[in-house]
């Protein structure tokens, strides 16, 4: 058990991390999407809202450092390096760190991971630089720091995108983010960043009293960065395809707008205050369920991946039919050829889908007898339905009808399958 936030930083390589599926997944709409997806990604409710008090008494802390997402790389437009991860600035009332993209990451690890550090433990943590500010460094870096790298924690790795409900650095702010950033966050001169007063680390020294409301917009970007109510993972742009062209379901302004009512529901006032503490601009836009095809998982970008956990990827090619029928027994092949489930399983697994509406998970764990699994699952009851081309739109479609009137009323090749489904259900 981590006792403590130093613990929780040592072995961060060996804390959990999802894995995103290693085939190829379906889901039609974006309510199946994030059902399917995205909702197993976030972190537990209880431990998101403790570490929304933690967050709360930290920024009203006059001793607290605060970790701006600006200056990760690149040149600025005069050709001078942008990048100053791990550089700190100290005016007469704030401290600020600048950080990079996956210094958002470790805060998700904690909370996915069930681990909240108590408050002293949380603070010196980040006074006595032991905070990582990201994964990676360079030589130009190096003499200015005043926080150093850390280990990396394998999100991108399994597959993932960390992507955010409320942006960092885009203009959803109820002020113009854009046009103050540069002179909110100044980046200073190399040569600003050095040793002072006997430290033994070095850092940018400016004799500037903050005015209050810039420090409150300090503040909002700080917890957009680092609150877990902030979070969902989506599977890497290069592990995604849609139909509809969609780039970046992470970044779909209906996901984000879906994502805002999802979360309303599970936080309340909580997720309320979060968005008066980030200065979010008001928004009354209701959420939208469109078609969106997305196809996503990591057998999109590797010809062959089994993950440690997953079940033989399957094949979704359609066997060939007799008589108009597919044989079940031949619809879900594993790469070895031989038959995954038996037929009777696989019927009760249409069953199931059709006329009682049972999730995904549920089937796998009932009707497939598959282990339950502590994140994700319903992938392979997914994917065996898909491959007798049962879809998100027919859940409880025959509801309250018998499997009798539910073939008389369906057309091909769903009639077929209905017929083969009843003659390998057990009376």
């Amino acid at each position: 058990m981590v006792k403590s936030i130093c613990d929780f930083f040592e072995n961060i390589t060996k804390q959990k991390c999802l894995i995103l599926n290693p085939g190829v997944c379906k889901s039609e709409y974006l309510e199946d999407f994030y059902n399917d997806c995205v909702k197993d990604t976030l972190p537990e409710v209880e431990v998101v809202k403790k570490w929304h008090n933690l967050l709360k008494r930290y920024i009203n802390d006059p001793e607290a450092v605060f970790f701006v997402r600006r200056y990760a790389s690149g040149k600025d437009k005069e050709g001078k390096w942008d990048i100053r991860r791990g550089f700190l600035t100290v005016f007469n009332n704030i401290k600020l760190v600048y950080v990079d993209n996956f210094f958002a990451q470790y805060f998700y690890a904690m909370a996915k991971n069930g681990f909240v550090p108590g408050y002293d433990d949380f603070k010196q943590f980040i006074l006595n630089r032991k905070m990582p500010y990201g994964y990676s460094v360079v030589s130009l870096e190096r003499d200015h720091q005043a926080y150093l790298k850390g280990h990396t924690y394998p999100l991108n790795k399994n597959g993932w995108k960390h992507s955010h409900v409320f942006s960092a650095n885009q203009n959803d702010y109820n002020f113009n983010y854009k046009k103050i950033a540069t002179t909110l966050f100044p980046k200073g001169e190399y040569d600003d960043f050095i040793i002072h007063d006997g430290s033994d680390y070095p850092y940018r020294r400016v004799e500037q009293t903050i005015l209050e409301e810039d420090v409150k917009r300090m503040k909002a970007h700080f917890l957009r960065v680092v609150h877990p109510i902030n979070y969902f993972l989506t599977p890497k742009v290069e592990l995604q395809s849609s139909s509809e062209g969609i780039k970046d379901i992470g970044e779909y302004p209906d996901m984000i707008a879906l994502m805002k009512y999802n979360l309303n529901g599970l936080y309340g006032k909580v997720f309320a205050e979060y968005q008066e503490m980030i200065m979010a601009t008001s928004s009354t836009v209701s959420p939208k369920n469109p078609y969106i095809g997305l196809s996503y998982g990591k057998g999109i970008g590797e010809a062959s991946s089994i993950a440690k956990g997953h079940f033989v990827e399957p094949t979704l090619k359609r066997a060939s039919s007799k008589g108009g029928v597919t044989p079940f027994s031949m619809s879900y092949k594993p790469i070895s050829g031989k038959s995954l489930f038996t037929p009777e399983q696989i019927a009760n697994c249409i069953k199931a889908y059709l006329f009682d509406g049972m999730s995904f998970r549920n089937i796998e764990q009932i009707c497939l007898e598959m282990p339950k699994r502590v994140n994700g699952g319903g992938f392979e009851a997914k994917k065996l339905l898909n491959s007798m081309d049962i879809d998100n739109s027919m859940k409880k479609q025959f509801h309250g009808k018998t499997i009798d009137e539910a073939i008389y009323s369906a057309t091909e090749p769903l009639k077929s399958t209905l017929i083969r489904m009843k003659a390998d259900l057990i009376p």
